[in-house]
């Protein structure tokens, strides 16, 4: 695909309001919003994008997946429903990112609407989907762009490995906004306090992800080089 700036903005679409501040800038319009959240902040938007990105943290549910590494999905799947990425830009990208020695992962994407907690529920999605990677906002930006006949891609980085539990406070920790819900997480904590001992290596994965996240930026570029 050829450079879209004179086509409309890339629409970037995330769960977190550090996501979306990790890719905003000219030329782009970034959306953070937990799932339930989404559809209505895309309806109201005025200017057509060029392209879709679907970009943030993703759960691993490979074996092999760590956390920092990319997944750059060809095809992605919520319940009955499948969408493919667009495969020139996905091309496009991950030579990119393979010759800036940036640790990426292919294959399918899963989609659900609230965050996969348990290592034995990511091992069975898995081995129900085939999927590698598991997140929340992928099927809403997919959905978005195939209504509007848009070229859309995934970016997403490992944040928690197929093997780690991740603490309940997880589902209710991000506001309508996309920020953090501290009063919700401080509510979480008080009523079931032993969540205190995940946080320090969910923390830790998260900051890897994260970090990666803004590699990814800089190795592509403004409007991720699209």
């Amino acid at each position: 695909m050829t450079p879209s700036h004179n086509q409309g903005p890339v629409l970037v679409v995330s769960g977190l309001a550090a996501e979306a501040r990790i890719v905003a800038g000219p030329g782009v319009i970034a959306i953070a919003a937990p799932p339930s959240a989404l559809p209505a902040k895309l309806a109201v938007l005025t200017e057509p994008p060029a392209v879709v990105v679907s970009f943030g943290l993703a759960g691993g549910l490979h074996p092999g997946l760590t956390p920092g590494m990319v997944v750059v999905p060809d095809r992605i799947t919520a319940g009955d429903q499948t969408w493919d990425t667009t495969s020139t830009i996905t091309r496009k990208l991950l030579e990119k990112l393979e010759n800036a020695a940036i640790p990426i992962f292919g294959g399918l994407m899963a989609c659900r609407d609230a965050p996969v907690l348990t290592a034995a529920a990511k091992s069975a999605l898995h081995r129900e989907t085939g999927a590698v990677a598991v997140d929340t906002e992928s099927q809403i930006a997919a959905a978005y762009a195939a209504e509007r006949g848009l070229p859309f891609i995934v970016l997403r980085a490992i944040c928690d490995t197929a093997e780690a539990d991740l603490p309940p406070l997880a589902i209710r920790a991000v506001a309508a906004d996309g920020r953090l819900d501290w009063p919700a997480i401080g509510e979480e904590l008080i009523h079931r306090p032993g969540q205190l001992l995940q946080l320090p290596g969910t923390a830790l994965a998260t900051l890897r992800a994260m970090r990666a996240l803004g590699r990814v930026r800089r190795c592509l570029g403004p409007r991720l080089g699209l």
